[in-house]
């Protein structure tokens, strides 16, 4: 292991990074030079942001039932826009298949890394713990504004509070409503802190495709992608 040196600072380091303060740089991030997202852009691709400033917890190794492991809560921050593309992108889908106009095309939705899908996941439930008039819960004063928060197993009990994933709020609707409580506080984004936990049973509501890195046995996001691929075996397969 050697020493950092100040080289680090950019060569570990997204090349659209903006703000600090991840311990750590995404790493599925880190395969995109300006060369690749002009490429990917000329190509039909469009981009967008989202910001997780990932915590040292991301690291701690499950060690017993998954029951038992403890997330550690991260802050996040989506913009009012993108959720607001997101929407308008799923609720053309299902409306009228090839005309939607949302700057995002047909193709699907690909998170680059699990941070950036963690931070889209708990935007949706930021919707639904709202549509389903518990915000007191999820909200702390910060100020003259409200920290949206997003607990380590939130999303299994509002899915089991509304008698399963299959009744849950459209990700246009429940993005719409995160939206519009941000705006009528006059923010530009919804910022929270999530301590989301995405394992194997949980359904997707946002991501329709990932990209991601390595990650360690026993990590929570190599659960994560366990989760996305079905099972396990999957992730032993690939």
């Amino acid at each position: 292991r050697r020493k950092a040196l100040p080289s680090d600072r950019t060569s570990y380091q997204t090349v659209y990074a903006e703000s600090n303060g991840s311990v750590a740089a995404p790493t599925a991030g880190l395969h995109f030079d300006h060369e690749v997202l002009s490429a990917m852009e000329a190509g039909g691709a469009s981009f967008e942001n989202t910001v997780l400033h990932v915590g040292a917890g991301t690291f701690v190794p499950v060690e017993g039932p998954v029951a038992d492991h403890v997330m550690h809560h991260e802050p996040f921050s989506i913009s009012i826009a993108l959720m607001r593309k997101i929407a308008a992108r799923n609720e053309s889908s299902r409306g009228s298949p090839g005309e939607a106009d949302d700057g995002f095309g047909l193709g699907p939705l690909v998170a680059i890394g699990t941070t950036s899908t963690r931070a889209l996941e708990s935007a949706y439930w930021v919707g639904v713990k709202l549509k389903m008039q518990q915000a007191r819960d999820c909200s702390q004063d910060n100020d003259d504004t409200q920290e949206m928060v997003i607990g380590q197993w939130d999303p299994y009990k509002l899915a089991n509070e509304v008698g399963g994933w299959h009744n849950l709020p459209s990700v246009d609707e429940s993005l719409s409503i995160a939206a519009d409580w941000a705006e009528a506080r006059g923010l530009q984004a919804l910022t929270g802190r999530t301590q989301l936990i995405i394992v194997p049973g949980y359904r997707f509501q946002v991501i329709e495709a990932l990209l991601t890195n390595f990650h360690q046995p026993g990590s929570t996001l190599l659960l994560l992608v366990a989760a996305f691929l079905g099972s396990e075996a999957k992730v032993q397969e690939a």
